[in-house]
């Protein structure tokens, strides 16, 4: 299945697919990409072996704030983290979910989630006519604090984005959907005997959902870079990623201007320094001018868990973009645009 010469970068999928046979399998018609996320996620057999997550991060002009709800067949994990950029303030706080017990992840990037136990409850859903997902948590204990977040993010019937099948084998294979520039507004408030500190998001913020479903192996390492802005009059996103994708003739690269998704249809070379993250980073396409940017990190976010066959480690830089990105029809340049990039490694 694996083929290194990207025969699946021009490959574009149209219609509505399962990325998955009656028996589990990889079905080769999925493998490709579109602008819509038509794919639908009908995962079954390969016991402990699946992988599923929703991803949410929001930026603004002066934080962000991220949740996640997962499921990694033998345990589910609920994540939540904030920054704010000027003062640097960062909280992160997870909630492990042994046989990932009361967490049911839908098939389809529109779907609804809810998860409740005695210390948080959250949900990510999805209005009736699929234009709004409204993100509520309440976290009774967040580090000894209260959480309470609301966000309504728009979805635009019109917008496109980026979605992927990648093919590490007809057993081993991931469906990613990344989307860019959903507007977003809301807040989360922290509280604290009697103390609170509370933040808003209204212009100028913008969600980027990261959906993931597949059957992985044990080991894994990826990069993934993305961001979402106004430049002048332009809605501009993009979503790189490496080291995972390579040699399965497909990437997740792609830029998204005004709802209009450019495919980048080559890989993309990250060049860091892995002893400092916070050092610049350098991204530009292998074989082209498309895309060259550079990615100067304000703060790192690393983070370790070791439980034994489980193991996690990611070096989540937020920072600064600056450079170019080029399409047939736009010459953009970036200046200063808040945006992340990480390296993750996993065992799991």
């Amino acid at each position: 299945m694996v083929d290194q010469d990207n025969q699946y970068e021009n490959r574009e999928i149209e219609k509505q697919t399962n990325i998955c046979l009656p028996n589990g399998k990889l079905n080769p018609e999925a493998i490709g990409w579109s602008k819509k996320p038509i794919f639908l996620s009908n995962l079954s057999g390969n016991i402990f072996r699946k992988k599923l997550w929703n991803y949410w991060c929001i930026t603004g002009p002066e934080g962000m704030f991220s949740v996640t709800v997962s499921d990694i067949d033998y345990a589910g994990m609920i994540f939540v983290y904030y920054l704010d950029y000027a003062t640097g303030r960062f909280e992160e706080a997870s909630e492990l979910i042994p046989l990932a017990r009361g967490i049911h992840l839908p098939d389809h990037p529109r779907g609804s989630v809810q998860f409740e136990n005695e210390n948080l409850k959250v949900e990510f859903k999805v209005t009736e006519n699929s234009t709004e997902t409204r993100i509520n948590l309440d976290w009774k204990n967040f580090h000894g604090k209260s959480l309470k977040a609301e966000f309504i993010v728009g979805n635009p019937v019109e917008m496109e984005s980026l979605n992927v099948v990648v093919p590490w084998s007809d057993k081993q294979f991931q469906y990613t959907s990344k989307q860019n520039c959903l507007p977003t507004k809301g807040f989360f408030l922290l509280e604290k005997d009697g103390l609170s500190l509370r933040k808003t998001f209204g212009e100028g913020s913008f969600a980027c959902l990261d959906y993931g479903r597949g059957v992985w192996p044990y080991k894994a390492s990826w990069n993934w870079g993305s961001f979402s802005t106004m430049i002048e009059q332009n809605c501009v996103g993009l979503n790189i990623g490496g080291k995972w994708t390579d040699g399965t003739g497909i990437s997740e690269n792609g830029i998204l201007i005004d709802g209009i998704l450019t495919k980048i249809q080559e890989p993309i070379e990250w060049t860091y320094n892995r002893k400092n993250f916070k050092d610049e980073w350098s991204m530009k396409t292998l074989n082209s001018d498309i895309l060259d940017v550079k990615f100067e990190p304000f703060f790192e976010r690393k983070a370790v868990s070791n439980l034994g066959i489980i193991y996690s480690e990611v070096h989540q830089c937020f920072g600064r973009y600056s450079g170019f990105i080029r399409t047939k029809t736009n010459t953009i340049k970036i200046e200063n645009v808040v945006g992340w990039a990480e390296e993750h490694i996993a065992r799991w």
